[in-house]
């Protein structure tokens, strides 16, 4: 992928075309309006494989995340609720 469009315009495009109820043709009719000559097959080529990269990525700071977060440990945390104590409290997966 060329370093031509940045990062930012990269996410943005991913944003848009993912998260904003913006249609994949209307993204470069959009990009031009905002002074970004850009081509709908650029666009197309930034949803698809700049998304698989972000994809990764996040995949990977999931993992990451998960192998250092406390998991499967009881904690010694009680919880008074209606006059009962309540605890401990686990965390994790079973």
């Amino acid at each position: 992928m060329s370093d031509y469009f940045g990062l930012t315009l990269q996410s943005f495009v991913i944003y848009l075309s993912r998260h904003a109820p913006v249609t994949q043709p209307l993204i470069p009719e959009m990009l031009r309006e905002l002074g970004v000559e850009i081509s709908a097959g650029k666009v197309n080529q930034v949803i698809t494989e700049v998304k698989e990269l972000f994809e990764k990525e996040k995949e990977e700071v999931l993992s990451v995340g998960l192998e250092v977060t406390v998991q499967g440990q009881q904690l010694p945390v009680a919880k008074v609720a209606g006059g009962l104590l309540h605890g401990p409290v686990f965390i994790g997966e079973e």
